[in-house]
């Protein structure tokens, strides 16, 4: 699976302070690809029930959107494959997203 998912960062995020850009990043979109692995099977009396298990493989093209006060214009940077990792890695950019990204690729998945 294949989804691009969007979310906005919270106030005084350091996004711009890493990046070196002076105006105020507010929200960010990333591509990811995920992949299931097994099937549901129910529980019998020798066995327990068996679930597919949710992988997510890659992260690419995080595009973040930055505001600038001064001229009240926005603009959107994408990000280096080198400055994504340390993003999402160290950082923990998609942090307190991972609950949502799950939850949506399970969504996709049951509707397929």
């Amino acid at each position: 699976m294949n989804i691009t998912y969007s979310f906005e960062l919270p106030e005084g995020n350091k996004v711009a302070n890493f990046l070196a850009i002076p105006a105020v990043a507010y929200e960010a979109s990333i591509e990811l690809d995920a992949v299931v692995y097994g099937t549901y099977k129910p529980a019998t009396w020798d066995f327990p029930a068996e679930y597919p298990e949710l992988e997510i493989d890659s992260f690419y093209n995080l595009v973040i959107s930055f505001y600038v006060e001064s001229t009240n214009s926005t603009f959107d940077i994408n990000v280096t494959t080198d400055q994504l990792c340390i993003l999402v890695e160290f950082k923990g950019i998609l942090e307190p997203h991972w609950n949502d990204i799950e939850n949506y690729l399970w969504e996709l998945y049951h509707h397929n």
